[in-house]
């Protein structure tokens, strides 16, 4: 997991016009934090998970294990804070500061307790980190990542196979009738959009969610008269409509029973939460700066997004 956080000097007021004239904070002094969560251990969820070393740290809930291993900085300030309530939950963080530009770099992984965790060497080549990856069963993989500020790409290579080059663009995401969908190479065409709110752009819907994400089915050739025009033009936009209905009713779906589950919430009525699958084994693990997910069950983590 790779931050780059850059800050600025900004206010210490909530005012953020370009004409405040109050107090600000320089750039340079601003923190930045990496922040990991896991649930507590115990019938409760009340005991701390985490044991902390020297930029590692490890979670151990039940038969799980979560590792951190943090790369830069060379030597984080681990914290532990227990955030209580209902799920019990911890949370481990570190700051950043002394610098506008800042970098976190950071391994995650997770593994059954019985395993052995992943090691982690790092070399840094100036204009580049190399990242050492083994494990004693499972192999080794080598990861390049470039530093700079709006530097992108490097390589990852896997065992003594041919180094496979990261992108050097921003790779982007398409909302198919399937779900979410990486494009593959090049730039499909645009489709219609779907608003997100907030200040995200819009997402573009797409046909059938294949690996290269391809663009909704349009007519091939000249058709033979105005007539077929006029159908094949019907057609797609037949298609077209069910597609975005399909998703509309999804979003709606989601946004009533987040607004549901979050009254139920407030009213302590927990049983009044909508149903959800069951628990995977395999807790769900992610991480980033700033903000992170539980290491938990995907109820629980969902339920502890909402409560926040």
């Amino acid at each position: 997991v790779l931050d780059r956080v850059k800050s600025g000097s900004d206010s210490l007021d909530p005012i953020y016009n370009s004409e405040y004239t109050g107090p600000r904070m320089a750039g340079n002094q601003v923190r930045k934090t990496f922040v990991l969560h896991a649930t507590g251990t115990g019938s409760s969820g009340s005991g701390n998970p985490f044991t902390v070393g020297n930029a590692t740290a490890t979670a151990a809930v039940g038969s799980q294990r979560m590792d951190l291993r943090t790369l830069v900085p060379a030597a984080p300030a681990y914290r532990v804070i227990s955030e209580g309530g209902t799920v019990g939950q911890y949370r481990l963080e570190y700051d950043v500061s002394g610098t506008e530009m800042s970098y976190l770099l950071n391994v995650v992984s997770a593994r059954d307790a019985a395993e052995a965790a992943v090691s982690v060497t790092m070399n840094d080549l100036g204009d580049s980190w190399q990242i050492q990856l083994s494990h004693p069963q499972k192999g080794s993989a080598t990861v390049v990542l470039r530093k700079g500020e709006t530097t992108a790409g490097g390589s990852v290579r896997v065992g003594g196979g041919a180094a496979q080059p990261l992108r050097e663009d921003v790779q982007g995401m398409l909302l198919t009738a399937d779900g979410p969908v990486w494009t593959g190479g090049g730039t499909p065409p645009p489709g219609p959009s779907v608003p997100t709110g907030g200040n995200q752009p819009a997402v573009s819907i797409q046909g059938s969610g294949s690996a290269g994400a391809q663009a909704l089915p349009q007519p091939v050739g000249s058709p033979a008269s105005p007539a077929a025009a006029t159908d094949a033009a019907q057609a797609t936009g037949d298609t077209l409509a069910r597609r975005i209905a399909r998703v509309r009713g999804f979003l709606l779906d989601a946004w009533r029973r987040s607004v549901e589950w979050l009254l139920a919430i407030a009213s302590g009525a927990d049983a009044a939460a909508p149903a959800t699958a069951a628990a995977p084994a395999v807790p769900v693990v992610s991480a980033t700066a700033g903000r992170g997910d539980t290491l938990q069950p995907a109820r629980h983590t969902e339920r502890a997004r909402l409560a926040r």
